[in-house]
């Protein structure tokens, strides 16, 4: 059987190995969930976690939300440990 990069089921429920790609896909009820790659994790939706979440690279993209208050522990702009604020919706960031 050759290697295919989706399960031939519609609606497969579980983990499916891509060795075209390379990569690991979750499918749920047919529909692709998450892919974990050798560099990258990529979901379908949202990810949502109920713990910390770290960020190995210096760059992320697309949108952020976040709600709690974020503190730079690295170099860059401003200095190590400054946390950015806001006075409120519509309202630049600034530094402290």
């Amino acid at each position: 059987m050759a290697n295919t990069t989706a399960p031939r089921g519609g609606t497969y429920t579980g983990f499916f190995y891509d060795a075209v790609t390379p990569a690991l896909k979750y499918y749920n009820r047919g529909t692709l969930v998450f892919t974990v790659a050798t560099a990258a994790l990529t979901t379908a939706g949202a990810l949502t976690t109920g713990g910390t979440a770290t960020f190995a690279s210096a760059v992320t993209t697309g949108d952020h939300e976040f709600s709690n208050t974020i503190t730079l522990t690295g170099t860059g702009v401003g200095t190590a440990t400054n946390e950015m604020t806001s006075g409120g919706a519509g309202t630049v960031c600034d530094w402290n």
